[in-house]
């Protein structure tokens, strides 16, 4: 599992975006999908979120993502995340953070205990988010 202290990245698709605010539709697991992939930041060994932000770019890139000039990455706190969550459902759900590190991307990770169309948990994930990044340099 990824520490409550760590933080968590998402590229969120233009479609996504209205006038530069993440929506909660970029925290809906989409059809067929278990879990939210993001990207642990800490894994990167970097100094500065900046440097994070720039391994995480040269990742997406490694595995052929198309990271659109409108689209936003959005930084979030494993453990702030988890505890809105957890405090604001009313069946206390307790989503996880995991590593889950793919072939080309060695910091894919998963947010892990959300079903399909739960508006609430995105809303609420939506609700954490500490940093707002371009895609681009």
């Amino acid at each position: 599992m990824i520490p409550d202290p760590n933080h968590v990245a998402r590229y969120c698709k233009p479609i996504t975006v209205v006038n530069g605010r993440i929506q909660a539709s970029a925290f809906h697991l989409r059809h067929g999908e278990n879990n939210l992939s993001v990207n642990w930041l800490e894994l990167f060994h970097c100094t500065s979120r900046l440097d994070e932000l720039q391994a995480l770019r040269a990742a997406y890139i490694t595995k052929g993502l198309v990271a659109k000039e409108k689209g936003k990455i959005a930084v979030l706190n494993a453990g702030v995340s988890r505890n809105n969550v957890l405090n604001h459902t009313s069946d206390r759900r307790d989503i996880t953070f995991h590593h889950d590190p793919a072939p080309l991307d060695p910091s894919h990770s998963s947010i892990q205990g959300m079903r399909p169309n739960e508006v609430l948990i995105a809303e609420l994930i939506r609700q954490t988010i500490q940093e707002i990044h371009s895609t681009r340099i």
